[in-house]
């Protein structure tokens, strides 16, 4: 087991903060709370074998992101089209990008307070990156082998790659933005441990 913020739950130590409580398994990932919900049921799904991103690990072991995005979702009683899921690529050990995690991980908006629309147009105002959009398995459309930043919804995708000028915890930033919490954005320093625990009690309730 490679050091990581996931060492922990991967491993089944404990004791483990609440926010390292899984609440599903989907065989190949765990799903746990995100630590640092700026907003409720918002969670991570975490493969098992490392990576330093997901479309590394889809190509190291055949195995769609995207289907089980679908899976999860369906998990909590939700499609694919009412989720928005975001990934930070990093593509190496302690990249700025990957948010000091070094190891791959999805997030999943299980019930966005916004849409996927409001989102996309927050992220292209921020910084200068060159987005793509698109249709289909973004992981298909992308370079692992470059860093990237990845929101989608349904089958929709929006995606830009060599990212690194975008900083730590992107996404969280625009979410914090949209939500008006925008000193709140960093998992660090604001925990959100009220909204791990709904997230929690989400899950329980569509076990």
């Amino acid at each position: 087991m490679r050091n990581s913020r996931f060492s922990k739950i991967l491993s089944g130590a404990c004791p483990k903060p609440l926010y390292d409580t899984v609440i599903r398994d989907t065989g190949t990932m765990v799903v746990t709370p995100t630590l640092g919900s700026i907003v409720p049921n918002w969670v991570l799904a975490i493969p098992k074998r490392h990576a330093v991103n997901a479309a590394r690990w889809s190509e190291d072991w055949s195995t769609s992101p995207l289907q089980i995005i679908e899976d999860i979702a369906r998990s909590f009683g939700r499609n694919l089209t009412e989720v928005i899921w975001f990934e930070h690529g990093a593509t190496e050990p302690r990249s700025i990008v990957g948010c000091g995690v070094d190891h791959a991980h999805i997030h999943i908006l299980l019930e966005p307070p916004f849409s996927f629309e409001r989102l996309c147009d927050e992220v292209r105002s921020d910084v200068g990156l060159r987005w793509c959009s698109g249709r289909g398995d973004a992981y298909t459309a992308l370079d692992a082998c470059q860093s990237y930043l990845v929101v989608g919804s349904g089958t929709q995708f929006l995606l830009a790659q060599s990212v690194e000028t975008a900083g730590s915890q992107f996404f969280r930033r625009a979410i914090a933005r949209i939500v008006g919490r925008e000193a709140a954005w960093d998992y660090r320093s604001h925990p959100h441990i009220e909204n791990v625990a709904e997230t929690i009690a989400t899950a329980s309730r569509a076990a």
